[in-house]
């Protein structure tokens, strides 16, 4: 699998856990613009957390 391939469905994962955290913490949710860009910078994966960083700053610019 090449590695963007694998960036990307490790993001689903992660995405998918934060869409069930807010539909547990629905309070959350209402914190964030509508429209917001959220980037996900995950501390248990060095890798994801960098390749995402990258994306959020192609995204910013």
């Amino acid at each position: 699998m090449n590695k963007e391939k694998e960036m990307i469905e490790r993001n689903i994962e992660i995405s998918a856990e934060f869409s069930r955290y807010l539909f547990e913490h629905p309070e959350l949710e209402e914190k964030l613009a509508v429209g917001a860009e959220v980037i996900l910078l995950p501390k248990f994966d060095k890798e994801l957390k960098e390749y995402n960083l990258r994306l959020g700053k192609n995204i910013e610019s």
